[in-house]
């Protein structure tokens, strides 16, 4: 089991990255954090939009590179789901943490996907 302060950090951490980059335009918690505090078991789930014209690719690889190098942590997996697509990371400090970020296009162009 994980510290939840440890995993609040993380979070809070890859917030203030989708924060402080120009090319995030929306973000959310997800999952059991979503509604709560979650309890001790809870991972960590994040979702983001990214604004047109740029590549979500590079932007989940920025951040990545900084996610392994700020946290240890380690890449497990992407996993492509229409235009967006999951990374999956474990960090370790005590015990091992999850964190699943999806990053997807913006959602203007999403909206022409689906009228079309």
């Amino acid at each position: 089991m994980f510290n939840i302060i440890d995993r609040n950090l993380l979070r809070d951490h890859v917030l203030k990255l989708a924060e402080t980059d120009s090319r995030v335009v929306a973000g959310a918690i997800v999952g059991s954090l979503a509604l709560s505090d979650g309890d001790r078991w809870s991972d960590i789930d994040l979702t983001f939009s990214v604004a047109d014209g740029y590549s979500i690719f590079v932007v989940l690889e920025d951040w990545t590179i900084n996610i392994v190098k700020e946290f240890n942590a380690t890449q497990l997996f992407d996993l492509p789901s229409d235009t967006s697509i999951y990374r999956v990371f474990l960090h370790e400090i005590d015990c091992v943490e999850e964190l699943a970020i999806k990053v997807k296009p913006q959602l203007l162009e999403l909206t022409a996907q689906w009228d079309t």
